[in-house]
Parts: structure tokens; sequence; C-alpha cells
């Protein structure tokens, strides 16, 4: 790759060498335009990877999502299956308590029914009493039979049932398991994903460069922004005013704060307008309040990005995420998980980039938020 500091030695060996000004004046304006020509094939090439990494943290997304929602379905069928065998284990034993009332009963019967014959033979007593006796055994003996019927019926059903949902969880981990080797045939990709950012760095490591670059993923969050608060207002359960919440907003996640609001950024970029907070890759991230997904999508610069329109103007931002748990025009409620903390958008660590704003400026959250959770420093 050319670099523009080569330049001055193209020029100084044409000042050593005493050569005509108008063939110094030639061989300096064929080197621009080499540099030029080389500088524009960097920056194709800049934006070819960035088109590859933006499809590739897409693609991971899409996975974390999709095994995100198959381990909650799973754990589902997995509950209900526990509630069959319970109510199995239940009627089973029913069905014991009935057999041996049954045994007993049918040894009453038989001992009473001896007896009585005995009785009648010796005391020529009775016998139409002792036919209503044994009839008597023999309803109640053929009401137990049919109960166990019933139970037997209800226990077959119920392990038919149980039966259904194993094979539906067997359904589901199957199709875990094809997301987890789709996840990890990824993984190769991850490691290029992290070599595609080391070699964009390098490409914009010029600080000119590099502060076009933040200016520009600047403007267009703004543009973002600015269409999105153009939006129609929130019209389904406000809740609480967001500007009541003043203080008391649960934290989006618990972590290391790298990076606080109004803070320098390193190689003299614009300052942070939000925080920076490490964890994890896979973290739970999870919305500060009630509202509405506006966006969710990836963005230059911010990589997977999840924005909540939480009413009056206030939209809480959510950058970095490794997978995205909500759609857009999705209801969310406060605390609830709606993405992965993750380092798309060329960061090299995983973090969240989390941003307040109001009509489209940009909020102090030190000031919001509520208590310091365990582990945010």
């Amino acid at each position: 790759m050319s670099r523009l500091p080569a330049l001055p030695l193209l020029l100084l060996a044409a000042l050593a060498a005493a050569a005509p000004p108008e063939d110094d004046l030639a061989r300096l304006r064929e080197r621009i335009r080499t540099v030029e020509q080389a500088l524009a094939g960097d920056r194709g090439r800049l934006e070819a990877l960035g088109r590859e990494l933006e499809g590739l943290e897409r693609e991971l997304g899409e996975v974390g999502r999709e095994l995100h929602h198959l381990e909650a379905e799973a754990a589902r069928s997995r509950d209900r299956i526990a509630a069959l065998r319970r109510t199995r284990d239940e009627a089973a034993d029913t069905v014991g308590r009935h057999r041996a009332l049954l045994r007993r009963q049918l040894r009453a019967a038989f001992a009473a029914g001896r007896a009585e014959r005995v009785k009648l033979l010796l005391e020529q007593d009775d016998p139409g009493r002792v036919a209503r006796m044994l009839a008597y055994h023999r309803r109640l003996a053929r009401a137990r039979a049919r109960e166990l019927e019933r139970l037997q019926a209800e226990i077959a059903r119920l392990a038919e049932a149980e039966r259904r949902l194993a094979e539906e969880v067997r359904r589901l981990e199957g199709l875990q398991a094809a997301a987890a080797a789709r996840r990890d045939a990824l993984a190769a990709s991850r490691a290029a994903r992290a070599a595609l950012a080391a070699e964009i760095e390098r490409s914009v490591r010029a600080r000119g460069q590099e502060l076009a670059q933040l200016r520009a993923d600047a403007e267009r969050l703004e543009a973002l922004v600015r269409s999105l608060r153009e939006a129609p207002p929130l019209a389904e359960g406000e809740r609480v005013p967001f500007a009541r919440l003043r203080g008391r907003l649960r934290w989006p996640l618990s972590g290391r704060v790298l990076a606080r609001y109004g803070s320098p950024r390193r190689g003299g970029g614009p300052q942070w307008r939000g925080l920076l907070i490490g964890a994890r890759t896979g973290a739970p991230v999870r919305a500060v309040s009630h509202g509405r997904v506006v966006f969710a999508d990836w963005l230059r610069g911010y990589g997977l990005l999840l924005i909540i329109d939480h009413g009056d103007g206030y939209m809480s931002l959510y950058a970095h995420n490794d997978a995205l748990y909500k759609e857009t025009g999705e209801w969310v409620e406060g605390g609830e998980v709606v993405a992965a903390v993750g380092a798309s958008g060329g960061r090299r660590e995983p973090a969240l980039y989390f941003e307040l704003r109001r009509d489209g400026e940009p909020l102090d959250p030190a000031g919001w938020l509520g208590r310091q959770v365990a582990g945010v420093k």
C-alpha cells in the first residue's frame, strides 16, 4: 500500500541529482498521480472491506437472535414436559390408591359372601339380604374398575402428550445444534473480522482521515435521529413520562465504564457523547425504560445499533451489539433484554456504547441513570 511520506523522499532525490526543474516537476506530478491512484484504490478497498464487515456482522447477529429464540422455546417445552410428568405422577398415585381399595373391597366381598352363605345355611337367615349385599359389592367394584380405566386412559393420554413434547424438544435441540454449527462455522469469520478491522484501522490511521470518518459517522447518526423525530409520537402505553425518570433510570448493562460523556477520544477525535461500557461478548443489554424500537439495523461506525423512542423527544441508543433481539416497531419494557454485547462497527474489544438524546441533542447519562449497579465503576 503506498504511503504519502514517500513523496518528500522523491523530491529530495530529484534535488540531489540537480535535474532540470521541468523534469523535476514532471516527475513530481507523475508521483502525485501515482499517489492519488493508490489512495483511490485504498479508499475503494476500504469501502469493500466495510461492506464485507457489515454482511458478516449482520449474519452473526441473525444467528445470535435465532439461538436466543430457540433456547427460550426449548425451555418452555421442557417446562411443559415437567408439568405433564407431575400430572401423570399424580394420576398414577391415584390409580395405585384405587387399586388398593378395590383389592380390599373384593377381599371383603368374598369374605362376606362366604360368611353370609354359611350363616344362611346355619341360621336360615333372609337370603334376599345376602343377595343385596353381594350385589352392592359387585356394583362398587365395577365403579372402581371404571374409574381405574378412566385413570389409565388419562395416564396414556398424558404419556402421549409427553412423547410429542419430547419430540418437539428434540426437534428444537436439532435446530439449536444446526444454529450452533452455523455460529461455529462463522468463528473463522470472526477472526477475519478482527483482521479486517485492524486493516481498516491501519488504512485510516492518519488523523485527518480518522476525524473525517468520525464526523461523517456523527452526521449520519444525527440525520437518522432527525428523521426519527419526525415519526409519529408514541400512542400506546407511555406509562410514567420519561422526564420524570431523571436520576432513576436502570442501567443498560453491568460493566466497567471505559469512557464517560464529554471525555476526549484517543487520537484527538470528537468528545464522547455517551457512555462506553465494557463487558463480555453476549452479555445482556437491557432497555433503560418503556418505549418503542424505531431503529434496529447496522450503521457504519456503530455496528448493530438499536434505538428506542421513549416519547416527548427522548431516545436511547445502544451500539456495537453482537445481536439485536428486537425489531423496528416492537414495544419494550424497562429492564427487558433487547440485545447482546459485541464488538460490531470496528471495535477491538466488546463493549456497549450508550447514548441518551432529547430532540436529537445528546444528554449526559450520568444525570439520568440511577445508582450504579454492581460492577460499574
